[in-house]
């Protein structure tokens, strides 16, 4: 294809006006120029908007206007510019033009007027259009624009719901349309103008003048259309006479007008006018299948859509929600991109969410995957019909489907959306209700708060919410703050559930979780008073004990363990029967531990372990008994108790068994049967099914058990240092207890054990070294931890001959140079720092800093004033001799 070559602009101008000289000064010319230009250019932009090409003729138009200002065809001109603004509707430009140009527009004012009325009709103004019409039909009688606009006058009325006015204007004997009817008895216009008076007199149920206007069609010959909608107004007629059954005979021939039109929109009206008139004789099958006819290819989409809901509320109104789904189901296979999909798959939706409902608890088998089906349907319409007037609903119903799929942040973002797109409904108060039940469960309490708030402030007057959903919705409200830690929301909500709900299933229960809330933080007063309230507004409640029991623990919060413990034995001489028993006389011997009086506390934990062996309770009351035996020094026995716990096989096999089996395996090694000791440990390191927490604690005590047989030498294995290295270098194998508490204090103890080792082979010291230095810059070493580690590295240091260095660890203990932010320091490590540091400071005869370090110690240390004094008054003893 050979390259279109391209002629500069200036090259074709330059041309063209030679050209024009030549044939000017040649005598070329047959015509005067202006002229001919005015002639032609008028009648190109004609022939243009003749053919339709309202483009080219606006712009052609539009130049001869700017061109020939003073052209006889200036008027003309102009109306073809406006009219080819209205065929490209742009009817606000149309009318600007028409209304700027209205004065000049001379014999042609009429047409102006008209297609002012035409531009601003197209425009939606009415108001407009009607005015312009008007003048036309009243001002230019002789007009053959009189009865068309006459008409549209009308219909602009009609636009506007001035249906007095509309009927005034089409019956007035002498109003500009019956004169202008008069005139062209036979023109369309006129039955049109007769069938929409007859339409208008039946919207205001003027039935007498409805059948005037039909009889006055009676002998006129109709075109297909116009004799569709005479058809189509004696029907409505009829119905709305409440004569069914004569409408019923006029469908007949309303749809074989309807064929005889062709119009696809007029069978559909046909077809939908049908469906109505059977359901107002009573038949629904009937009806049904009148509206079915419109479900086809050829129904225009809106009338599809009317008929899918018409179909839908009949069929569910004869309870065929089987044929309903099959009806939906085959149109959305039918019709997958019609623009009533939204409705299908919506409805579609619904109905499989209310038959899980309906399932209840049968729902399990098929539940899910009916869930499933819902939100497939229900996720089609807020995905694709993003404009629907059913998405805040979609959203709505799918929220419910994730609800009970359990899928919770989905159902929260399904809920706030149909909050922020339902209208003011029960479904919205119930969709914020949902979404601030989805949030808590979320954590999001402040969140919920606000979707609770909402909610109460707009539907708290509302009376069908007021009376389902306000209370439950306040009880929420109180939960969310208490979640939340605002307990002045929760207040609120209790002070309303007391004064709009007194008598309420929540008016109870509310001051005692409200109470629960506020012993939590401390305010044991306050929650006293809501629980007296509970037992003063509501002395028959079934939760009487247990408020009686939340008054007793205040007292425990307070340290007020003789009323607490007072309580609790009036509780039990009131409610000795009560299911919460078991729980009271756990937490009477516990106030006993409490109070200091543990000979009486073990008594009544031996007691509730016989009476309530079955008790959750009853395995914690052992092994606490255990561990009062342990604290009396009486390990065998202490031991004796913590085998209670796991080897009764009717107690579940929980976690407080391991912890009893290390339990039993300390107290061992506090009665030095280390090997009873290993052999507990052990168990809990080979059993697979043990929690990784407990083995790595094991490890540890295990540990422990080998340090402590090798300080007494009670030869339980030939290198009993190197075994426990072993064992604490378990704990410290992150793959195994990744982060185990205990890690950091197991190194410091593997360093122990490399300084034991080091007497005999000094390469250990720095193994020891190393180990106290991981322990040290380990993240969750607490400050005991590391405080140890550090001495011990002091320790190491010493041994290695570098005295300034260690002094330089003790020092940084005992004055907090290696606490971490907001720690305190461990006063035990401060002692035996300060006492080591003192010690060297001594040695080396360093007297002034010795007595300074002891008066620091003194402030530190106040239990060990005396001692600390006697040692400061030695040191400043040598000072002053020192100095002599």
């Amino acid at each position: 294809m050979k390259p279109k070559h391209f002629i500069p602009v200036s090259c074709v101008v330059r041309a063209g006006l030679l050209t024009l000289a030549w044939l000017w000064f040649a005598g070329g010319a047959a015509f005067s120029a202006p002229m001919a230009l005015e002639e032609r250019d008028f009648t190109a932009a004609r022939k243009v908007f003749e053919d339709k090409n309202y483009v080219t003729a606006e712009r052609w138009f539009g130049d001869f206007v700017r061109q020939f200002t003073n052209s006889p065809k200036l008027p003309e001109a102009v109306l073809r510019q406006a009219q080819a603004r209205y065929f490209l509707t742009n009817s606000a430009g149309a009318a600007q033009l028409l209304t700027t140009n209205l004065a000049r527009a001379g014999e042609r004012t009429d047409g102006y007027l008209f297609w002012l009325g035409e531009a601003h009709f197209q425009g939606s103004n009415f108001m407009a259009a009607a005015a312009a019409y008007g003048r036309v039909a009243r001002e230019f009688t002789n007009s053959t624009h009189n009865l068309m606009a006459s008409y549209n006058e009308t219909l602009a009325r009609h636009k506007l719901g001035d249906a007095a006015r509309v009927v005034e204007l089409l019956s007035q004997p002498e109003g500009a349309f019956q004169r202008a009817a008069r005139l062209q008895p036979k023109d369309e216009l006129v039955a049109s103008g007769n069938l929409l008076l007859g339409e208008t007199q039946l919207e205001r149920k003027q039935f007498a003048g409805v059948q005037a206007a039909l009889d006055a069609l009676a002998e006129t010959k109709l075109n297909a259309e116009m004799d569709w909608r005479r058809h189509f107004l004696e029907c409505r007629l009829r119905l709305t006479e409440n004569r069914a059954p004569q409408a019923l005979l006029s469908v007949t021939n309303l749809l074989a007008a309807a064929t005889a039109a062709g119009q696809a929109k007029f069978l559909a009206e046909s077809f939908a006018l049908a469906g109505e008139v059977h359901e107002r004789l009573g038949n629904l099958g009937a009806a049904a299948q009148a509206w079915t006819n419109n479900l086809t290819p050829r129904t225009p989409p809106e009338y599809r859509r009317q008929a899918l809901l018409q179909g839908i509320k009949l069929t569910l109104a004869q309870n065929q929600v089987t044929n309903t789904i099959a009806m939906l189901e085959s149109f959305s296979a039918q019709y997958p991109r019609d623009s009533a999909m939204d409705v299908a798959q919506f409805t579609l939706g619904e109905l499989r969410l209310k038959e899980y409902h309906a399932a209840g608890t049968n729902a399990a088998a098929g539940g899910a995957n009916l869930l499933l089906q819902a939100v497939t349907n229900l996720t089609h319409v807020v995905t694709v019909f993003t404009n629907s007037a059913l998405v805040g609903g979609a959203y709505f119903h799918r929220g419910w489907c994730f609800t009970h799929l359990g899928r919770v942040p989905e159902s929260a973002a399904d809920f706030a959306e149909a909050a922020r797109r339902l209208p003011v409904s029960e479904d919205q108060a119930r969709a914020l209700f949902q979404l601030a039940e989805s949030q808590s469960q979320l954590g999001e309490h402040t969140n919920a708060i606000v979707s609770l708030r909402e909610l109460l402030a707009k539907y708290s007057t509302v009376a069908p919410i007021k009376a389902t959903l306000l209370n439950p919705a306040l009880y929420r409200l109180l939960r969310a703050g208490i979640a939340a830690g605002d307990l002045a929301v929760a207040g609120e909500a209790v002070g309303k559930i007391q004064t709009m709900f007194p008598t309420g299933e929540f008016a109870d229960r509310s001051l005692l979780l409200y109470g629960h809330a506020l012993d939590q933080q401390g305010r044991s007063a306050d929650a006293r008073t809501q629980f007296q309230e509970v037992l003063t507004r509501h002395p028959n409640s079934p939760l009487v004990p247990e408020a009686q029991l939340a008054v007793s623990r205040t007292f425990k919060q307070e340290r007020n363990y003789k009323d607490a413990i007072a309580r609790l034995d009036e509780w039990i001489g009131r409610h000795p029967t009560n299911a919460l028993l078991p729980q009271v006389e756990f937490e009477r011997a516990w106030l006993h531990f409490q109070a200091g009086n543990e000979t009486n506390a073990v008594r009544l934990l031996t007691n509730f372990i016989a009476r309530f062996p079955a008790d959750t309770n009853a395995p914690l009351a052992q092994y606490w008994v255990g561990n009062y035996y342990h604290n009396q020094g009486e390990f065998v026995t202490a031991e004796e108790h913590y085998q209670r716990v796991f080897l009764n096989t009717n107690w579940p096999a929980g976690e407080l068994k391991y912890q009893a089996r290390l339990a039993a395996g300390q107290a061992a090694v506090q009665r030095q049967g280390f090997k009873a000791a290993v052999d507990y440990f052990l168990t809990i390191i080979n059993d697979t099914a043990c929690p990784a927490m407990f083995v790595g604690e094991a490890y540890f005590q295990l540990g422990q058990t080998y340090m402590e047989s090798a300080q007494v030498n009670e030869g339980l294995t030939k290198e009993p240092w190197s075994e426990a290295i072993t064992a604490f270098s378990r704990v410290v194998n992150t793959n195994s207890f990744p982060n185990h508490l205990r890690a950091a204090l197991a190194l410091a103890r593997i360093g122990s054990c490399h300084l034991q080792l080091a007497t005999k082979d000094p390469a250990r010291y720095d193994l020891a070294a190393a180990a106290y230095q991981r322990a040290m810059d380990w993240p969750r070493a607490d400050a005991a931890t590391r405080s140890g580690a550090e001495i011990g590295l002091g320790v190491v240091l010493e041994k290695q001959n570098k005295p300034l260095d260690a002094l330089e660890r003790y020092l940084r203990v005992v004055y907090g140079k290696n606490l971490r932010a907001d720690e305190a320091p461990d006063l035990d490590a401060v002692k035996n720092a300060g006492f080591n540091g003192a010690r060297m400071l001594e040695d080396q005869q360093r007297w002034a800093e010795a007595v300074g370090l002891y008066d620091r110690l003194i402030e530190l240390l106040p239990p060990l004033r005396e001692t600390l004094e006697k040692k400061r008054d030695r040191a400043l003893k040598n000072l002053r001799a020192a100095k002599n």
